[in-house]
């Protein structure tokens, strides 16, 4: 079985997830868990948490809507068709708290992509949270965590199904955690795309200097300056190409790059000096 861990070093089935989740406590002291299924995703959560089952299956259905759309150009169907595992936390954990969700990927030996996602339910949050850029608990901020964490799986099986080349996981920070945040932001809700957007422009108005070129790419923060990285990519130089370098058979990220932008480093940096200063005016 081939692993893909983000914060946690096992993937392990869902029935042996779901276990792992109440513990090693007796079977007759194990709390009651309630599931819901779709085409796409099997939603664990606690019997009293019913309000924040339905909150995430409107906002995940929303979600995978939204990545249907945004990558038309791929075999979504047959890149969703996967065994996904979400848990709703009704308590901070390991795996999931205010500060944090996470995701397991794998791929068994008969090739079924297997991932787990954990988050802590909505309701558990409490209600003075506020996240690195000060937003409240709410459906823009769910949203956007919801999208950033389910999107993981599209993207990772995009550059898996290829032939040859890098692999998703194999590719920087950056690029990784500033993708999802990038969808998080951008594929969510339109205060995501305008307000909390401009919350993260605002941090390099505050601090210049934020990203650096000077051996290879450099950021403060993964998630905030890789989701404008990305953004960045998309406007200059066009979704296609950025499809172009998932797609990519290379098998080094910064060759893909270079190749699917039609840029070196230099340029690259630039268009970036460039485009930064008409959004910061």
């Amino acid at each position: 079985m081939i692993l893909s861990a983000r914060r946690f070093f096992v993937t392990l089935t869902a029935a042996t997830l779901l276990t792992q989740v109440v513990g090693l406590a007796r079977a007759d002291e194990q709390p009651t868990w309630s599931s819901s299924s779709t085409d796409h995703y099997r939603l664990f959560y606690r019997p009293e948490f019913e309000q924040d089952a339905q909150q995430v299956r409107r906002l995940l259905d929303a979600a995978i809507t939204s990545l249907k759309k945004e990558f038309a150009d791929f075999p979504m169907d047959e890149l969703l068709r996967v065994d996904c595992a979400i848990y709703l936390h009704p308590k901070g954990t390991d795996k999931a708290s205010e500060s944090f969700a996470s995701i397991t990927t794998s791929v068994k030996d008969g090739g079924q992509y297997v991932a787990a996602i954990h988050l802590l339910a909505p309701s558990a949050y409490d209600p003075s949270y506020r996240s690195n850029v000060n937003e409240p608990p709410g459906d823009d901020h769910f949203s956007k965590l919801i999208m950033h964490e389910y999107s993981t799986i599209l993207l990772e099986r995009i550059t898996r199904s290829k032939r040859a080349g890098w692999s998703f996981f194999s590719a920087p920070r950056w690029f990784t955690d500033g993708y999802e945040e990038y969808l998080g932001l951008m594929l969510s809700s339109p205060r995501n795309r305008t307000d909390v957007l401009a919350k993260y422009l605002a941090r390099h108005k505050d601090s210049p200097g934020r990203i650096d070129f000077a051996f290879g790419i450099g950021v403060e923060n993964d998630y905030i300056d890789g989701a404008l990285l990305l953004l960045f990519m998309h406007e200059v130089f066009g979704k296609q190409q950025v499809h172009d370098l998932l797609r990519s058979q290379e098998r080094r990220f910064g060759r893909a790059m270079a190749a699917s932008l039609g840029v070196g480093l230099e340029e690259f940096e630039r268009r970036w000096d460039e485009w930064l200063e008409l959004k910061l005016g």
